[in-house]
């Protein structure tokens, strides 16, 4: 049985509500600046920190051009000539006027970009290519394209979709290094995320991995609770601090928005 809107909205809401404890780890104090702190320090180590945050965020820019109707190759050389302008330190808008958030500034300075574009199709005058620009991962945002979502609004469910891809594969790779792969592969469609089933639905699982319901069901509150602490942490590298703690609960809220909406 498919899982309902409501279930769904209230996983979402389960993750975005995830505060961090004590046992949760690492405080986020010892974690170093943000990528988003170095950008706005606008000295020599910017460029490399703004080239990272590019990297992670093409797939907003990306689905934004695509759904103001543009070919799927139109939108990639849309997009190639955006980072390339953006990279070689053209700034669009302030970044002191959207000091809280780096995809507030991005989108800002995406609108300026494509108000003052060039015709696609037409030759580029910049040479730079962002490689992580890749064809292959761009049919699941094409269809955001297909859908009645306004630019605006695939811009933020691309973001929150590439948060929770990023999350997700973290999480993989810390249960692998602790030998526990398969039960990540077993709990993984129990996580929260778009289209995950409700555990009622699991019958059976414990016996066919050797534990009891129980158990099971203790660990997949640990992975989902360790799960929203990586997804917290991704949103944060785009803000001015690890700690500031108000600003992500309103980022996880407009994430759940943006997934459900």
């Amino acid at each position: 049985m498919p899982e309902s809107d409501s279930s769904r909205r209230s996983r979402l809401s389960g993750l975005s509500q995830r505060k961090s404890g004590p046992e949760d780890e690492p405080p986020v104090a010892d974690f170093p600046p943000t990528d988003w702190s170095i950008v706005l320090r606008d000295d020599r180590s910017s460029g490399s920190a703004l080239e990272r945050l590019c990297r992670l965020y093409w797939q907003p820019v990306y689905g934004f051009i695509r759904s103001h109707g543009y070919t799927r190759d139109d939108a990639l050389d849309l997009a190639q000539d955006f980072f390339a302008v953006l990279l070689a330190s053209e700034r669009f808008t302030d970044l002191q006027s959207h000091r809280g958030h780096f995809r507030s500034w991005l989108l800002a300075s995406l609108r300026y970009f494509l108000a003052h574009r060039r015709q696609p199709g037409s030759a580029s005058r910049y040479t730079r290519r962002a490689e992580w620009l890749d064809p292959g991962q761009a049919e699941e945002l094409d269809l955001l394209a297909t859908t009645q979502l306004d630019p605006e609004r695939a811009y933020e469910r691309a973001w929150a979709l590439g948060i929770l891809r990023r999350a997700m594969a973290e999480l993989e790779a810390e249960c692998a290094a602790r030998n526990r792969g398969e039960l990540f592969e077993a709990l993984r469609p129990y996580l929260p995320g778009p289209g995950s089933p409700d555990t009622d639905h699991w019958s059976g699982l414990g016996a066919k991995l050797g534990v009891r319901d129980s158990a099971l069901r203790v660990a997949l509150v640990r992975l989902r609770h360790r799960f929203a602490d990586l997804v917290r942490k991704e949103i944060a590298n785009a803000l001015p601090t690890w700690d500031d703690a108000t600003t992500i609960d309103d980022e996880m809220q407009t994430l759940a928005a943006a997934l459900t909406g």
